[in-house]
């Protein structure tokens, strides 16, 4: 409609100036009445933009626009445009927007563009303008007043971010795609930044409220979430508050690292081991011992987290596993299994390397070989220095070959056995003596009660004896005709006799002996003998058979003697304490010990005398100790005796391994305080008896079933006599924390390691003996007691309190 009065306005206008041009009075007349019909269309259309119009210069058809996406509004930096037309206007037209001065463009035949771009200096207002102009008859003319456009510099208050969706206290959330909240601008358009990184739009409520749900799931790590609003007239504001928060939604399985003292073969000799292991940084590790919870750590910043096993490991087979809640609180699953043997018992003391009995031994390079556990390592150590290690196999036999060679002297040799755990047992140290070196060749043998006759050597017996000389402690071999007859030990100078038990054939013999040391050498062959053998009687053999190894308190036993002359046999023994013989050849043991058994005969008119001795060996007894199976003993009870006994006629004694807890009394057992002990029953035996032992296990409890006992009275006076606080049955609880106070509640003595002198405490434990390092003896009076301990993995407490005296 005012583009169409506009248009009729302007040929209105065109015709009256070309009418003008006549100087006709009814044409000038009729151009004056299209001018006032023209003036008065035009103030129809400004009367439409309610402008205040003032009379000259005409001015219509003004429009606005703004580059504000939003209609009708403008914020600093949009620029504002009044349109506009004039009528016989020639000088472009003064237009101000918002008090200040536009720019102005001519665009056509009366049709123009004012433009200026908003600045925050502007009212907060709808925008005013004002037009100035002059016609060509220099008649001036103005419009003004205020647009349709609203401006506003004001910046939309900074919006908050308040929650996400399962967020914890320590910013951990286990969503992926958590919702977040917050207020900003009512009605205004929130955009949210991730990281810095423009993440979405959301439109805020009536109320300010907004709420977004991401999308897509995010990965595990830290974000940092902010946002801006954005009002109506398109101002941002500033970047709300950092809402920082984590998603994790997975917990990683902790690693256990080490164990003290596992080796390669998974075996500790160690029961108290600390074990280390990494998780998720901060999260509470649960500990597992053969699938049983053993406790819950929290592992530090770097996710390292450490355990010493408290109270002790017994020695078994143990597998670890542990689980870790993370901070978001996702439980992980199990770790890998950590297997670990507990063994801390050392091997069985392994017997020394087996040598000869002389303790010679003609090999430089010996082999030595045992029985230990199977798996363990054994070594021979000679003078210090050790051979090996080997392994022993399933069975737990081992050997050793002794290389590079030993040189020939006296040697001193043990074996050490180290099981898979590391611990170790010696054997006693033997003393052995390496002779590679072959003995002199004897000299030549001498015969006894001979004749010579004709340049021969004679003798009249068919049993001859001969001597000679040969490395001292030799094996001298006498032979006859090349074939062994006997052998004769030298003495300390080398000399040595001999009767040959064989009967030698009146003949020519050729007698030789060979030398063999105490390490098994022999020598050569000596110079022969030629011995002539003229003989007038056969020489008599005794056959002395039976078993000659025995035990104290065997039954008799018989031997028995053969000869082959015809002559009574009779028998004798060396030494009666130990055994004695009749005339049949019965042996009735004595006692323990070594005797002679000796069986002879006379000579007679065809065969000579003949004697034949063995050594009966007795062994001692084993003596066998009983006793009654114990009954629980309470503190300060009754006494009780074992009824300890032995099938040896001799005395026993008992021991205690801990007189604070029970006391011995010849035979009696007297009970004292809370704990346990092991009571030994010791025989050592005699002449004829083995020492015997045995021990058991004796529980004093307290008849109140209280696990632990503080004595009420300290009296330091170094009398001996209650000079430290004795407890009863910490010994039992190695995990316990002691702490001492005065009347004042004021801390004077704290331990986790207290000793009582108990002889299974530690050996670093501590004591409290009434006095402290800064203020010595503590004055006499009541003091107060907490005790805390761990039984059964429970946490115990007990108070209580006791007097210092002097």
């Amino acid at each position: 409609m005012n583009n169409m009065i506009h248009t009729f306005t302007m040929l209105c206008l065109i015709v009256r100036k070309e009418l003008y041009k006549y100087s006709n009075v009814c044409v000038k007349r009729f151009s004056k009445i299209l001018g006032f019909l023209a003036l008065w269309l035009s103030c129809a259309v400004n009367i439409v933009h309610a402008e205040t119009l003032t009379s000259g210069a005409v001015i219509t058809g003004i429009e606005f626009f703004t580059t504000n996406p939003s209609n009708g509004k403008a914020k600093p930096g949009d620029q504002v445009t009044v349109k506009f037309n004039t009528v016989g206007v020639t000088q472009t037209p003064v237009v101000t927007i918002a008090g200040q001065t536009a720019l102005v463009t001519n665009t056509g035949i009366d049709t123009w563009d004012a433009v200026r771009t908003m600045t925050s200096s502007d009212p907060n207002a709808p925008v005013a303008y004002a037009i100035s102009a002059t016609d060509n008859l220099g008649s001036p003319g103005s419009a003004s007043g205020n647009s349709d456009i609203t401006f506003s510099s004001a910046e939309p208050p900074k919006p908050t971010i308040t929650s996400i969706s399962k967020l914890n206290s320590l910013g951990y959330t286990q969503e992926k795609q958590p919702s977040v909240s917050g207020s900003a601008d009512p009605n205004s358009l929130l955009t949210l930044y991730l990281d810095g990184v423009k993440l979405a739009e959301v439109t805020t409520r009536p109320s300010g409220y907004w709420t977004y749900t991401f999308a897509t799931a995010l990965a595990e790590k830290e974000y940092v979430l902010t946002a801006t609003a954005t009002d109506s007239y398109g101002n941002i504001s500033s970047l709300s508050n950092e809402k920082k928060f984590i998603v994790d939604f997975t917990a990683l399985p902790p690693d256990i690292k080490t164990l003290t003292g596992l080796n390669g073969a998974g075996y500790t000799p160690i029961n108290k081991p600390v074990v280390t292991g990494t998780s998720e940084p901060n999260s509470t590790v649960r500990l597992y011992i053969n699938g049983a919870k053993r406790t819950e750590l929290t592992a530090d910043a770097n996710g390292n987290w450490t355990y010493t096993f408290i109270p002790v490991l017994a020695d078994n087979t143990y597998v670890l596993t542990a689980t870790a809640l993370d901070l978001a609180s996702n439980l992980s699953q199990y770790s890998a299994p950590f297997n670990a043997i507990v063994d801390t018992k050392n091997p069985s003391i392994p017997a020394p390397p087996v040598i000869p009995a002389n303790g010679y031994c003609p090999d430089n390079t010996p082999t030595y070989g045992g029985v230990t556990e199977a798996g363990a390592t054994a070594v021979v150590i000679i003078d210090g220095v050790s051979y090996g290690p080997v392994t022993a196999d399933e069975n737990g036999k081992w050997e050793i070959t002794i290389i590079p060679a030993l040189l020939d002297g006296e040697r001193n040799a043990k074996i050490k056995v180290t099981d898979k755990a590391g611990n170790s047992s010696e054997s006693t140290e033997v003393k052995v003596i390496i002779d590679t070196v072959e003995p002199d060749k004897p000299g030549l043998p001498v015969a006894e009660d001979v004749t010579v006759e004709y340049g021969e050597t004679v003798v009249n017996t068919s049993y001859p004896t001969v001597h000679g000389q040969a490395e001292a402690f030799s094996t001298v071999e006498v032979r006859a005709d090349g074939r062994k007859d006997g052998e004769v030990l030298a003495d300390d100078k080398g000399y040595w006799r001999y009767t040959f038990q064989s009967q030698l054939s009146d003949d020519t013999h050729n007698i030789t002996v060979t030398a063999t040391d105490r390490a098994g050498n022999t020598s050569d062959e000596s110079d022969i003998l030629k011995l002539v053998v003229v003989a007038d009687k056969l020489h008599a053999v005794i056959d002395l058979d039976g078993v000659f190894e025995k035990t104290f308190l065997d039954n008799d036993f018989l031997v028995t003697a053969v000869s082959n002359s015809p002559e009574i046999i009779t028998f004798t023994s060396s030494n009666t304490d130990v055994a004695t013989i009749d005339s049949h050849g019965r042996i009735h043991i004595v006692g323990a010990g070594s005797t002679e058994i000796t069986a002879s005969h006379i000579e007679d008119a065809t065969y000579t005398s003949a004697q034949t001795t063995k050594t009966l060996v007795v062994h001692k007894a084993t003596q066998i100790l009983t006793y009654k199976d114990m009954v629980e003993m309470e503190r300060f009870g009754s006494r009780y005796s074992p009824a300890a006994t032995t099938t040896a006629p001799l005395e026993l004694k008992l021991e205690t391994s801990n007189p604070f807890v029970v006391k011995v009394e010849g035979t009696t057992l007297i009970p004292q305080g809370i704990g346990l002990a092991t009571i030994t029953v010791n025989q050592p035996g005699d002449k004829d008896y083995l020492p015997a032992q045995a021990s058991f296990e004796v529980s004093v409890g307290d008849p109140s079933s209280r696990d632990i006992v503080v004595s009420q009275v300290l009296t330091p006076n170094g009398d001996g006599v209650n000079d430290l606080l004795r407890i009863e049955g910490l010994v039992k609880y190695p995990e316990h924390h002691l702490m001492i106070v005065n009347r004042n509640g004021v801390p004077i003595f704290e331990s986790r390691n207290y000793n009582t002198l108990d002889p299974t405490s530690p050996a670093d434990a501590e004591s409290f003996t009434g006095t402290t390092k800064d203020k010595g003896n503590l004055p006499e009076g009541t003091y107060f007691y907490i005790i805390e301990y761990m039984k059964s993995l429970e946490l115990k407490k007990q108070t209580g309190y006791f007097v210092i005296k002097y």
